[in-house]
């Protein structure tokens, strides 16, 4: 019998705490169904957020630094699942 283990890695914001203008940045990590929700410490705009990518919208350079940190982000956790 094979065993199914689902990982998972995903980022989104909370629009309900919007502070000078800014919401702060969560990352989700599943495993198995279970959920754990991190604060990774950054803010961004609501308006250059994308729901849908899961990342910070534009060319500005603040959007490159947020995508560039999340990614780097995103590839640590995979390391350290395998």
């Amino acid at each position: 019998m094979r065993s199914t283990i689902t990982f998972s890695i995903s980022f989104f914001i909370k629009k309900h705490r919007v502070s000078a203008g800014k919401v702060p940045v969560y990352l989700r990590i599943t495993v198995n169904r279970k959920r754990l929700d991190l604060s990774i410490k950054r803010k961004i705009e609501l308006a250059y957020w994308d729901d849908g990518k899961g990342q910070a919208k534009g060319s500005r350079s603040e959007a490159k630094a947020l995508n560039l940190y999340l990614e780097q982000v995103r590839h640590h956790l995979y390391d350290c699942y395998q």
